[in-house]
């Protein structure tokens, strides 16, 4: 593993300090496996002369390959000046994946191609000094403007507490221009490329709802091994959203099992699928000792009938996740009762062939 040459910290944001860390044996692995705190015990010395004492400070390091992922999404905010209720702003959240802390520099944002193959990119008004906790998310906001967050008129729908400047990026610009339909947004950095892409559709809205103007759409699971629209779902945040917060859908996949046993069970179970931001979705776990395995899923009810083909013909490692949203193959939702999930997993290069049963149960 490389070893880290230099690291630049957040210590001091008028001056540049460079630490180096390839002294003391510090690579990247290190750094990426843990938040770090930087701590300088001696006071230090300026190009003015000065001494400045430093705080302990976190350390942070640019993102790694989806790292950061779009989180949260407004694209339809109120605007009506005549409801006497606050109007919204469009707004995006990117979540750090990352057990460090990670740079926000050299960030923007970048449109799908055009018919000449070229992409149109958004910039910030700043992002130097900026920085996510790990497992946090970060704002990203438009303004013509660089102003303060403190002054951001998002702020007036969306009170946002324990706000950190640090973690908001402006946009140059009045919004981002996202389609009420479906748009794609690609969020990009100036010498890592692509870090993340988002194709948002007004579909992935809660189809029980008569309207979702003034809602976002937010992640369920922020840890996603795969990218699906069934992933994602209307806010039910009083109000609209929760930019710089937790998820108010927000469902964890928890995993109970090793690789050195073979499970197969859903969590929770039950659930109910009602939209209510409470156990929504249902996790189907699985584990093996064996990782060639291509597999397929399939939901019946207590009849025998499909229900939904869940995933055909995928890699399944020996260890995984599969979400269920508790519809059938229409995007329906299914009536409240007991259903079976079968999965097939069949290696035929080797010949191996295994085949599991379990049942969830969906609820009120």
């Amino acid at each position: 593993m490389d070893e880290i040459k230099e690291i630049r910290s957040n210590v001091y944001p008028h001056n540049h300090f460079i630490w180096q860390l390839n002294e003391q044996g510090v690579t990247e692995s290190d750094l990426r496996n843990r938040d770090w705190i930087l701590s300088v015990e001696q006071d230090i010395l300026d190009e003015l002369g000065n001494y400045h004492s430093i705080a302990p400070q976190r350390v942070c390091i640019d993102p790694s390959p989806q790292s950061l992922r779009f989180n949260e999404v407004m694209f339809d905010p109120l605007q009506d000046p005549m409801d006497h209720i606050p109007n919204g702003v469009e707004y995006l959240e990117i979540w750090n994946q990352d057990k460090n802390s990670t740079c926000l520099e050299n960030l923007f944002i970048t449109l799908e191609e055009n018919e000449d193959g070229m992409r149109a990119s958004q910039k910030f008004h700043n992002t130097r000094f900026k920085w996510v906790p790990p497992q946090e998310p970060l704002l990203l906001v438009a303004s013509p403007n660089y102003i303060s967050i403190d002054h951001h008129p998002i702020l007036k729908r969306h009170p946002i507490p324990h706000l950190e400047d640090s973690r908001v990026l402006i946009l140059e610009g009045v919004h981002f221009g996202l389609n009420k339909g479906s748009d794609k947004r690609y969020l990009s950095h100036q010498y890592l490329g692509i870090l993340d892409s988002l194709y948002y559709s007004e579909d992935w809205h809660n189809p029980n709802l008569y309207t979702t103007k003034g809602l976002s759409l937010e992640r369920i699971d922020p840890y996603p091994s795969y990218t699906s629209a069934h992933n994602w779902t209307t806010s039910i945040d009083a109000t609209g959203g929760t930019p710089l917060k937790k998820n108010s859908v927000q469902q964890v996949a928890s995993s109970k099992s090793t690789s050195n046993s073979e499970e197969f069970y859903f969590e929770p179970n039950p659930f109910s699928p009602d939209y209510d931001g409470f156990e929504d979705v249902s996790f189907l776990h699985y584990s093996w000792d064996y990782s060639n395995y291509l597999i397929r899923v399939w939901i019946y009810d207590r009849y025998g009938r499909l229900v939904n083909r869940l995933v055909h013909n995928a890699v399944g490692g020996n260890q995984g996740v599969i979400m269920w949203n508790g519809k059938n193959e229409h995007g329906k939702r299914v009536p409240i009762g007991r259903y079976i999930a079968y999965l097939e997993a069949t290696d035929a290069h080797n010949g191996r062939m295994k085949r599991l049963k379990t049942t969830v149960v969906v609820a009120r």
